[in-house]
């Protein structure tokens, strides 16, 4: 099959020809299963995720794969991504002009490389991300978006495929209107299952290009959105700029267009989680109605706007800072800077996006990880400029890049006297105040009680394991997996334990705090993380008992709440833990 498909990919390769759907159906490749979610994002998007395990049935090693889709949808693929499923990626080769005929219809061709060949009677589980635009139709409905997608439910394959999955997601849904086939899951979600017709067709397999699933092999889904419906950025310039002075400040124009049915009337983003200094505003001034939950930012039109009504445009800006020792390394006058350039995403399709990274001070380039569209100087700065294409949310760009400061044309700066004669003035007070300290502890040196702080380190250890057991015996009795009785003898045997523990080191707790501040100051700490641990832990077994009663007005408010007391359990652990290590460094 080796030679066979050599062959068949040289021939393939002549511009302008087509080539009938049998000429690259691999007998010796079978699909052991599929696995597909896509998610209808009601802004304009289809993103399939895509699970396939792979077998080479056949007497030689493989080396790439192959998958299809409608030749008149090519202009709408916008992003497709495979890798192992353990991590590696893997490289995809697209050819528009690589066209197959199947059933009187045009396919394009796509080639996935393998890093290593898959020899006989092996198999490779392969996951593929494909992001389209432009396959939802809008529709209005009342005051909502009535979304439809019409296509395959399954990925076109030229394989046999001997199980294929499928779970369709409405994003923003209110309500499913139609579907042709499938069964209902939770909330929204539609799920298709070949085990589920398989024997309407009286098929055992799925043949290449689904020849064999009949009515099957499309689907169409119609749902409603009350919020949701196409948008667009039509334009997007994101400023990058960074200070010598250890800032990093951002400005991002956007442009954006409402080509759906409805009004929109709150724009959602994603932010940087550290961001701060956030700053919203358009040609009139500051735009109110500005709300951030960590990294989601919502801007509510209404709030001294109004809504973007269909057919329109909003231009407005977004600044903000961040700090810039979380990406920049400094060797002297030579720093390196690594950072995701697409900062700021969006559930909507970016059309054009440019991003400039300012570097004040900036003298010649050691180092960049890819080549811009433009390298200029503005301003005293060195200008970086890249441009995009067709951005969604799931994109990510990192920019690494090793440049020199220009010392000579930083001198003259008034600011940087300023800062000389600050550091010369700090490092003067630093040198006496060194002095004097070490005067001091030529006639005075604390002893540092090691004995105590090691006990001390090993009977917390030991106690914070069995707490840890307890809880994770706690969850595995909640979820069956241990009966009640084992879990009961559990928890006495460890209370007890820990009683005895807590007996035990009070003395050395003790003993450590005599020693000095620095240490009264860490024990301190413990006990109060230690009442905050307890606290936790009580809040939790009141939330599952209010649960039990019926009390809490729904599961999403229950999971949300458990959620929150988990993720405060584990900052007290992680915050304990810290404390814990800083006193074992004594031991050093």
């Amino acid at each position: 099959f080796a030679k066979e498909q050599n062959n068949t990919n040289n021939s393939l390769n002549n511009n302008g020809f087509l080539y009938p759907s049998t000429t690259i159906e691999g007998d010796n490749i079978v699909v052991n299963r599929i696995d597909r979610t896509f998610n209808l994002d009601s802004y304009g998007l289809i993103q399939f995720y895509d699970s396939i395990e792979f077998k080479n049935v056949g007497d030689y090693p493989i080396t790439e794969f192959h998958l299809t889709h409608p030749a008149k949808d090519s202009d709408n693929l916008i992003s497709i991504k495979a890798k192992k499923s353990s991590g590696n990626t893997l490289m995809v080769e697209r050819n528009k002009n690589l066209i197959i005929i199947e059933n009187q219809t045009e396919f394009e061709l796509i080639k996935i490389h393998l890093d290593s060949p898959l020899f006989p009677q092996e198999t490779l589980e392969i996951e593929i991300d494909q992001i389209f635009k432009n396959l939802l139709e809008y529709t209005r409905s009342a005051q909502t978006s009535q979304i439809t997608y019409e296509g395959y439910i399954f990925p076109l394959l030229p394989y046999t495929i001997e199980d294929c999955t499928a779970r369709a997601i409405p994003i923003e849904s209110i309500g499913l209107e139609y579907y042709d086939w499938g069964e209902p899951g939770t909330g929204e979600i539609i799920l298709y299952a070949f085990a589920d017709i398989r024997f309407n067709l009286n098929e055992t397999e799925i043949d290449p290009f689904m020849r064999n699933l009949g009515i099957y092999k499309d689907v169409r889904i119609t749902y409603k959105s009350a919020s949701a419906t196409k948008i667009e950025v039509e334009k997007l310039v994101r400023d990058i700029r960074i200070s010598p002075w250890g800032t990093m400040k951002f400005k991002e124009s956007y442009q954006i267009k409402n080509k759906g049915v409805i009004n929109l009337e709150t724009i959602s983003l994603t932010i940087p989680k550290q961001a701060a200094n956030i700053y919203v505003y358009d040609y009139l001034g500051e735009i109110l109605g500005i709300s951030r939950e960590e990294r989601n930012l919502e801007i509510n039109l209404q709030e001294n706007r109004g809504v973007l009504t269909v057919n329109s445009e909003i231009k407005f800006n977004i600044e903000y800072s961040l700090p810039l020792e979380n990406f920049l390394k400094v060797n002297w006058m030579q720093q390196s800077l690594s950072i995701n350039i697409f900062t700021t995403s969006l559930s909507y399709l970016i059309k054009e996006q440019q991003t400039n990274v300012f570097i004040e001070g900036g003298n010649n380039i050691e180092y960049i990880n890819q080549e811009p569209a433009q390298i200029s100087v503005s301003n005293d700065a060195l200008k970086i400029s890249y441009n995009f294409e067709d951005v969604t949310s799931s994109d990510s760009n990192q920019l690494k890049i090793t440049y020199n400061l220009d010392i000579l044309s930083l001198s003259f700066r008034p600011i940087f006297f300023i800062i000389l004669i600050a550091i010369i003035g700090s490092l003067s007070v630093v040198f006496l105040k060194t002095r004097k300290e070490i005067s001091s502890q030529i006639t005075k040196k604390e002893k540092i009680p090691i004995s105590e702080i090691r006990e001390f380190c090993s009977l917390y250890d030991e106690r914070s394991a069995l707490i840890l057991e307890m809880r994770k015996a706690e969850e595995d009795m909640k979820r069956r997996k241990m009966p009640k009785k084992r879990y009961r003898n559990l928890v006495d045997k460890n209370k007890s334990r820990i009683q005895q523990i807590e007996d035990e080191i009070e003395p050395f707790k003790e003993e450590i705090k005599e020693t000095n501040e620095t240490f009264k100051n860490i024990m301190n700490k413990i006990d109060i993380l230690e009442a905050e641990r307890t606290t936790v832990k009580d809040s939790l077994n009141l939330l599952d008992a209010r649960y039990k009663r019926g009390k809490l007005p729904s599961k999403a408010a229950y999971q949300k709440l458990f959620d929150d007391f988990k993720k405060r359990q584990k900052k007290v652990d992680r915050s304990i833990d810290k404390l814990i290590q800083s006193l074992r460094s004594y031991l050093i």
